[in-house]
């Protein structure tokens, strides 16, 4: 029950502390609008027939698209920064 209470506590502090942010904010709405609208072009291309190298692109395009803001949020939360 105390971790929870542990994980709770931090929780909270962390999304207060990133919630007054604006950059963060900013951030990734200026990350998202971008990747979103390239995102819809690339859905609207896509073919049944596609080759090889093109499937590899537009995975690799989604996972750097899926996992982009979360690198770019924790670079802003300055949490190694905080954690030393």
């Amino acid at each position: 029950m105390q971790s929870f209470a542990m994980f709770s506590g931090s929780f909270r502090y962390e999304f207060r502390m990133q919630f007054r942010r604006p950059a963060l904010w900013l951030t990734f709405l200026g990350l998202a609008v971008p990747l979103g609208l390239i995102y819809n072009e690339a859905l609207k291309g896509w073919r049944v027939e596609a080759s090889v190298s093109g499937v590899v692109t537009d995975l690799t395009f989604f996972i750097v698209s899926a996992f982009l803001p979360i690198g770019v949020g924790s670079l802003l939360a300055d949490r190694l920064t905080r954690d030393r």
